[in-house]
């Protein structure tokens, strides 16, 4: 019996955490360079000093967030996810296409 009710109970968190998840939708605005926040600017300049912004989007959900397509001063690409804060939330180099 107590088996049971822990199959039971796997089964609906199972069936119900996917749907909790898509409650909080994330929703992308393309942003035009002077439109973001100090914060974030310096921020940027901290986390990829010399980088050049290419591109930026806002993200807001459960959180805001920017995130910054940009070129390093070795000419590689990249993208940084930083809070209204500027610090950085995420970091990742983009791969050679």
């Amino acid at each position: 019996m107590r088996l049971f009710k822990t199959l039971m109970l796997a089964l609906i968190l199972g069936v119900s955490m996917p749907i909790l998840s898509f409650s909080a939708e994330t929703k992308e605005e393309k942003v035009e360079l002077a439109d973001i926040p100090a914060a974030v600017k310096e921020g940027f300049a901290t986390a990829a000093p010399g980088g050049e912004i290419k591109s930026a989007k806002k993200l807001t959900g459960t959180s805001t967030r920017y995130q910054i397509q940009y070129k390093a001063t070795d000419g590689s690409e990249h993208q940084i996810t930083l809070g209204e804060d500027g610090k950085p939330t995420r970091k990742k180099k983009e791969e050679a296409k």
